[in-house]
């Protein structure tokens, strides 16, 4: 690309005024956005983000559920299981847009968000029931490699 500098603040200045209200490029620069901050650690920024495209987008449920990763992310254990938990209530996961995989996901961070705040059972379910849902290779380690995924199959062992 051309013209451009390389320099990550710019870079970033450039998105936010893509992000602007009301340009026609600010559903896909808000989501750029959300990446680049929660990358960085940003999370505030980007829940600010997710924000904007949840006004906007009230029924998706991808950015419920990277509302509530952020959450997570951030260590807002019990946000993010709240969130977590209403948008497994009210979005139906088998819907378009489809994506591969996105069950388990879902439920990889609900149970990582349960067990963080002591809902055992709960996250037990859920990260039990994960690798069962056609998980991506990756979602599918992670579920197994998780802490709360590790204590659960020593108290099935046991």
């Amino acid at each position: 690309m051309v013209g451009l500098s390389g320099d990550r603040a710019e870079g970033l200045a450039l998105l936010e005024e893509a992000a602007s209200v009301g340009a026609d490029t600010e559903p896909d620069a808000l989501l750029l956005l959300m990446i680049a901050y929660n990358r960085e650690g940003r999370h505030a920024e980007a829940t600010e983000r997710l924000r904007r495209l949840e006004t906007d987008f009230p029924h998706n449920r991808l950015i419920a559920l990277n509302a509530a990763t952020t959450a997570l992310e951030a260590g807002l254990f019990g946000t993010a299981e709240r969130r977590l938990s209403e948008a497994l209530e009210t979005h139906d996961l088998r819907a378009p847009p489809a994506v591969p995989g996105e069950h388990a996901l879902w439920l990889l961070k609900s149970g990582t968000a349960r067990a963080a705040v002591g809902r055992v059972e709960d996250a037990q379910a859920d990260l039990t029931r994960a690798p069962t849902v056609g998980p991506r290779d990756w979602v599918r380690g992670l579920t197994l490699r998780s802490s709360a995924g590790q204590r659960i199959r020593e108290k099935q062992r046991g």
